[in-house]
């Protein structure tokens, strides 16, 4: 995200899943595409499952 900084507990949608669950590539609505690796630690569950 070149350096952009995503709030804590702004809501995004898992795109990815690396290493068996250790990090997601997450989206973000703002700025427009964002995207971030995330640390499974820092994950949330906040919706439903896809199947």
């Amino acid at each position: 995200m070149d350096g952009d900084t995503i709030p804590t507990g702004t809501e995004g949608t898992v795109v990815a899943v690396w290493r068996g669950g250790e990090a997601y590539e997450v989206e973000f609505p703002e700025p427009m595409g964002a995207l971030a690796t995330v640390g499974a630690s820092n994950v949330a569950f906040a919706g439903r499952p896809v199947p």
